[in-house]
């Protein structure tokens, strides 16, 4: 069974603006903390380059624009094995309700799975910036 990391936050944009926020390299950046290169289309690649200097490399799998982006990413180095991880967007009466799923592989350390909640707290943040009404 894989363990989930899990995180909804509601924003009162659209979701095309939301999407904007979602897959843009400089707000996703500012979300995980390090720099990222994303290329949202199936197929693209994303690249995230920690503060501590662990490089992940992943595919983009799915994107339905303003709804759902999928990929799969692991650690160049191999210490982190792979996991997926799913954006999905819907809208609400008030905006868009955005969902942030990590499944990592079964046996995932609890300390690792704990700091993946840590980071989706900062992804509220980015999420509830005030570049959304930008």
């Amino acid at each position: 069974m894989d363990d989930r990391v899990e995180r909804t936050v509601e924003v009162p944009v659209e979701p095309e603006r939301a999407w904007e926020v979602a897959t843009d390299d400089d707000a996703i950046a500012e979300w995980m903390g390090g720099s990222v290169r994303l290329d949202p289309r199936p197929g693209g690649t994303v690249e995230f380059d920690d503060p501590r200097g662990v490089t992940r490399w992943g595919v983009v799998e799915e994107v339905e624009p303003a709804r759902l982006l999928r990929f799969r990413w692991h650690d160049r180095d191999g210490d982190r094995p792979e996991s997926t991880v799913e954006i999905h967007l819907e809208p609400t009466a008030d905006g868009t309700r955005v969902t942030v799923t990590e499944t990592l592989p079964s046996g995932w350390p609890t300390t690792a799975a704990e700091s993946m909640a840590a980071v989706s707290v900062r992804w509220e943040r980015t999420m509830g910036a005030p570049r959304l009404a930008a």
